[in-house]
């Protein structure tokens, strides 16, 4: 079974549609579309080019996207060492979630840090408070400062 490259391919040539041509009407850079019909999809830096482009240029060229797609042959790629598109994009979302979860992580590092910082602010203000605005009250024992029970 041909590659989705090779399927692009043919099917241009087929309408004799030149690659300058298909770049111009589908609004894909050139370099783009010759590296879907090449397979390098290492040209593409996120999953959602890659399926976009595939689908956006099978759908100029009357071609069913998701047939090209789900349709591939993944030895074919493997005894090339190439990269399966599959492959290609699960590695980018594994990527994007490993990456949104550091996020995450550093957003709850902070949520915490701030929480210490206002429980310490509050604890320092009202420290603060007690000792500069409230009345201090001296206790005396009996005896002290010269009161003597004269009652014996």
């Amino acid at each position: 079974m041909p590659t989705i490259g090779q399927q692009l391919q043919q099917a241009r040539e087929a309408k004799s549609i030149t690659i300058e041509q298909a770049a111009s009407e589908t609004k894909i850079n050139q370099q783009f579309l010759c590296a879907l019909e090449a397979d390098n999809y290492e040209e593409f830096n996120e999953e959602f080019y890659i399926k976009q482009y595939i689908r956006t240029y099978a759908y100029y060229l009357g071609l069913n996207a998701r047939i090209l797609i789900d349709h591939v042959d993944e030895n074919d790629y493997e005894e090339k060492g190439e990269i399966h598109v599959s492959q290609l994009l699960f590695e980018q979302k594994k990527r994007a979630t490993e990456r949104t979860q550091r996020q995450y992580k550093v957003i709850d590092v902070l949520q915490r840090f701030f929480m210490v910082f206002i429980i310490l602010v509050v604890l320092i203000s009202l420290w603060v408070i007690s000792t500069t605005l409230m009345p201090k009250r001296e206790f005396h024992r009996q005896g002290e400062l010269g009161i003597v029970n004269n009652e014996r």
